[in-house]
């Protein structure tokens, strides 16, 4: 486990590296944004995540609430940006509808045992993820 990012705090970065990284080390290669879903998900996943991370006294350094109306929230997209900035997905459209995840399952394993708050935690975020995810087909 790396040590936690400046005072106990893990960054939206940090946060989308873990879930990226987790749902390619099971696997997973493609990511589809439409329908609202994927936003819902993440935000169910940030809940769990906040659990999980201060058990070990960490925080985020960000929060996810949801727009009631559009369905959006700022750190979503900030994190998708640091992802693709990071190259750990790849959009298959201009419009951000579907991901490619670029991490193969070895490297992904490797990312998430240097994030704060230690791999399990990055792979119970990505099975809340996934399973409020799942109820469409928005996987692959």
């Amino acid at each position: 486990m790396n040590s936690p990012s400046a005072k106990g705090r893990v960054t939206v970065g940090e946060f989308f590296s873990g879930l990226f990284a987790a749902l390619a080390e099971q696997g997973h290669r493609q990511i589809y944004r439409c329908g609202g879903r994927f936003n819902e998900a993440v935000e169910a996943a940030f809940k769990t995540f906040r659990e999980g991370i201060a058990k070990q006294g960490l925080k985020p350094s960000f929060l996810i609430i949801l727009h009631p109306f559009y369905g959006d929230a700022e750190a979503i997209e900030q994190g998708l940006i640091a992802s693709v900035t990071r190259d750990l997905i790849s959009h298959l459209n201009p419009s951000f509808e579907q991901f490619q995840l670029n991490l193969a399952p070895e490297e992904a394993g490797e990312i998430l045992e240097t994030l704060p708050g230690g791999a399990d935690v990055y792979r119970a975020l990505a099975e809340k993820f996934f399973e409020h995810y799942s109820q469409e087909k928005t996987l692959a």
